[in-house]
């Protein structure tokens, strides 16, 4: 009953965002603002809650580092192959790597242990959310629109809400001053506030996750070729993590933080630097299939967590 607990709220809000999408109450306009309300509001204030709540030792720093190192090779291991992908090679790379934390693994983790434990998630997140605003960013917008404004690419990250609410979270971490904020009288007004902006989140998350999966026939067969190296790319990592930090991977939370995440697809962000429509379909039916692999993963976790 309590795996069950866990996963079929989880099922029913993915199914129930497909139904609403089908009736005509979603629609493409009503899910965007959900999602810019998710990622500049509620996503940058779930981040800074739990980094400012988690302690942050030099092997958590070195393993933010390891994905972020991991990510980068990936995506030129990636991009070294593209030529296999055909006329999807430019976006095909960009599928392989990277994770979608904020829109969908935080939901699935936090409906497992509760968001109190969000900080293990975050200590693989950071990584790939460094990596994202940095190398994904500036390489994926070389290669798909020519564009080299590093100025323009590092105005983007540092206005971007999740980059300051993750500065500003380790800045208060680092320095004690959030040790002392929830030690002090003022941390149940903080709380409350806080509590009362997120906890829509992991529903709404799922629901604009249900109601982007679609599914293009003509292009499966790419859309599984891409599918398949990234789970090699991720399962290869998946081993280099148990490797360096098996130690730190003997907390059972970590660790299945860790193979969650690796699990993830890639970032809903990534079908607004495709402009072709029929590119534009194959992302969108990759990221949709992927998101298949996702669930089942998550559904396997439960029940190894359990």
């Amino acid at each position: 009953m309590g795996i069950i607990s866990i996963i079929f709220p989880v099922l029913m809000m993915m199914a129930l965002g497909k139904i609403l999408g089908m009736r005509g109450i979603l629609d493409d306009h009503t899910v965007d603002s959900l999602k810019k309300l998710i990622a500049d509001i509620m996503l940058p204030v779930t981040l800074f809650d739990a980094i400012l709540q988690t302690v942050f030792d030099g092997r958590s720093l070195l393993m933010i580092l390891a994905v972020f190192i991991l990510f980068t090779l990936m995506l030129f291991t990636a991009r070294a192959l593209r030529r296999h992908f055909g006329e999807f090679s430019g976006i095909a790379p960009y599928l392989c790597v990277s994770i979608e934390g904020g829109m969908m693994g935080y939901a699935l983790y936090t409906s497992i242990y509760g968001s109190g434990e969000l900080g293990n998630y975050l200590k693989i997140d950071l990584g790939n959310i460094f990596f994202a605003f940095t190398v994904f960013l500036f390489m994926i917008k070389t290669d798909m629109s020519g564009s080299r404004d590093l100025k323009k690419i590092f105005r983007g990250f540092i206005t971007s809400p999740i980059v300051i609410a993750v500065a500003l979270g380790f800045i208060l971490s680092i320095t004690g001053v959030g040790q002392l904020l929830i030690s002090s009288g003022l941390y149940q007004f903080y709380s409350s506030v806080v509590g009362m902006v997120t906890a829509p989140m992991s529903a709404l998350v799922l629901l604009t996750v249900g109601y982007g999966l679609e599914f293009s026939r003509e292009i499966m067969g790419q859309v599984i070729k891409v599918s398949a190296l990234r789970l090699l790319l991720y399962m290869l990592a998946l081993g280099a993590m148990f490797i360096v930090f098996r130690e730190d991977l003997e907390d059972a939370h970590l660790r299945y933080a860790l193979i969650l995440a690796f699990f993830m697809p890639g970032q809903f962000i990534t079908p607004v630097y495709v402009d072709e429509q029929r590119q534009l379909k194959f992302v969108s039916t990759q990221l949709s299939f992927y998101s298949l692999i996702s669930i089942a993963a998550f559904i396997v976790i439960s029940i190894m967590a359990a």
